[in-house]
């Protein structure tokens, strides 16, 4: 079992995404053997060639060619029409002046250039390639069970028109900023939402005003006092990449502190519980992806354990779901 933090000093991150990242353009030179070996008496390729010292784009089709050759491919162009240059093989294949198909006519000195290439060299070094052993890519959302969707409507307390996910937002990135710098300004967060500056300023005082009396609520109470404080083993807004058997899992954890070599995740919520039924259903409906972060916490800092809360703003509640 592997993880990594994103931006992290260690290498680890680094080293499973560039191992991702080269099964990834194999199998694409595996979609690319069977493509082409799929024609019959012609294969015609389209594309472009970039301007400058490097006109073959790499990791495409006309880069694996190239790099397959035994030497370069298309290297005598062809003044094709207005704007347009050809590259054949064979070399120099012409067009009749006045063509009313696809008709290509092979010359003397093209069936030659035919034999100065060697095809199945370039089949060779396109194929074959080894099984492919690329791993399931998931997001930490994605382990929450589908059929638990219709648990009931979003409760908020916003504002109309602003979405539940924008006012969420806005809720995550003000709390980011008091773990960081001890405060938070949301005049400046919600410029970085043009849907709220532009809203009727009756309206848009009326958001912001729910939005500070959330805010006011949680931070004022001092039981909370620990998940904001800013201290050197807590982190807000924690990307990771976590490798779970053939999967590897990403995702952005809210908030992780670390007391007395437990973990402790937490994950904010901008939903209003309206009863103990409504508490329990939202709770089993996040706890799959709580117990990957908190897999993936115990993992990344070796804590003894780790414990998941959702943390639900417009409640003022913090309910334990998880512990690893």
């Amino acid at each position: 079992m592997n993880i990594a933090i994103k931006y992290s000093a260690g290498p680890d991150y680094q080293e499973l995404w560039a191992r991702e990242h080269g099964e990834l353009l194999r199998e694409h030179q595996r979609m690319l053997y069977v493509a082409m070996t799929r024609a019959r008496d012609h294969l015609i390729m389209i594309g472009t060639l970039m301007s400058g010292k490097t006109p073959i784009k790499p990791n495409t089709w006309l880069g694996y060619l190239h790099a397959s050759a035994p030497r370069p491919l298309f290297d005598r162009p062809v003044e094709a029409g207005s704007g347009t240059i050809s590259y054949a093989y064979p070399p120099a294949l012409t067009m009749p002046a006045k063509s009313t198909g696809m008709q290509a006519v092979r010359n003397d000195r093209q069936q030659q250039a035919a034999g100065d290439l060697d095809i199945k060299t370039i089949i060779d070094n396109l194929s074959p390639l080894p099984r492919s052993e690329t791993l399931e890519w998931k997001s930490a959302t994605d382990f929450i069970h589908q059929g638990k969707e219709a648990i009931g409507s979003l409760v908020t307390r916003t504002v109309a028109p602003v979405s539940p996910i924008t006012r969420g937002s806005v809720l995550h990135r003000c709390l980011e900023d008091v773990t960081k710098t001890g405060t938070y300004d949301l005049d400046r967060i919600i410029m970085d939402y043009p849907d709220i500056p532009a809203m009727e300023s009756d309206i848009r005082r009326s958001f912001i005003s729910d939005v500070r009396s959330v805010l006011n609520s949680v931070l004022g109470r001092k039981e909370f006092g620990w998940i904001f404080e800013r201290r050197p083993d807590a982190y807000s807004e924690l990307p990771f990449l976590y490798k779970k058997g053939r999967t590897l899992v990403s995702g952005i954890i809210d908030r992780i502190v670390i007391r007395d070599d437990i973990g402790h995740v937490i994950d904010y919520k901008a939903i209003l519980i309206e009863n103990d039924e409504a508490l329990a259903a939202w709770k089993d409906h996040y706890r799959p992806q709580i117990q990957i972060y908190c897999e993936a916490v115990k993992d990344i800092f070796r804590t003894r354990s780790v414990e998941g809360s959702l943390f639900f703003l417009d409640s003022i509640r913090l309910e334990p779901t998880t512990k690893v």
